[in-house]
């Protein structure tokens, strides 16, 4: 579908599941990707993206979830922001498991705030994410970047790569950036955090108040 003006979602069964943004702006009342479609937004350098989490509402904000073929790319959009306090189940901003995807390229600045110190901003529980962007900023979350294995048995590798051409930052309550097994099993496969950028910001709320 390309767009011919701005426009606002209120439900996820209102967004279709391919965008040409057209130089059109879009803002998001439910989660972008309901866990098992590939879905796709494209722009054309100059629109802004606004996923917003209205009176905790959402479980996720952008979710590729059930299985490999869940994949979600997001290309050449100015700004992606994504608002909200995520508190609820899923509790994640950006969230994968079960070998989904979310691929961000091409993007001007991507933002994450607004979450009362709640939830995870990017959260690979198993799957890939992929972002590349000029600045990333994610803050006001208990923790920012989070890769781990999956807890269902399966034990599935996560694997979360940012590069920025320019500054990012990641300021969290408890964790700033982790990749951790969380299971007492042992496992062959891995949790991976890769960050490139400018100047790399990592801070929690202890280091943060002095």
């Amino acid at each position: 579908m390309t767009l011919t003006q701005d426009t606002t979602y209120n439900d996820i069964g209102e967004i279709p599941q391919h965008i040409i943004m057209n130089g059109k702006n879009i803002t998001s009342y439910d989660m972008l990707g309901n866990g098992s479609d590939d879905r796709s937004i494209t722009g054309a350098g100059t629109e802004t993206l606004t996923i917003a989490n209205v009176e905790n509402k959402l479980n996720v904000g952008v979710g590729a979830f059930f299985d490999k073929n869940s994949r979600i790319v997001l290309s050449k959009i100015k700004i992606i922001d994504i608002q909200g306090d995520w508190s609820r189940d899923i509790k994640s901003a950006l969230y994968t498991n079960n070998q989904g995807s979310i691929t961000m390229n091409d993007i001007g600045s991507f933002k994450i705030s607004g979450g009362n110190d709640n939830g995870v901003g990017i959260h690979a529980m198993s799957g890939t994410i992929s972002i590349n962007a000029e600045t990333v900023s994610v803050k006001d979350v208990a923790n920012a970047v989070f890769g781990q294995l999956n807890e269902d048995g399966k034990q599935e590798s996560s694997r979360i790569e940012i590069t920025t051409t320019g500054d990012m930052e990641f300021l969290a309550k408890a964790t700033a950036v982790a990749a951790v097994n969380l299971s007492q099993s042992f496992s062959n496969n891995s949790a991976l955090v890769s960050l490139s950028g400018q100047n790399v910001t990592i801070a929690t709320a202890l280091y943060r108040s002095g």
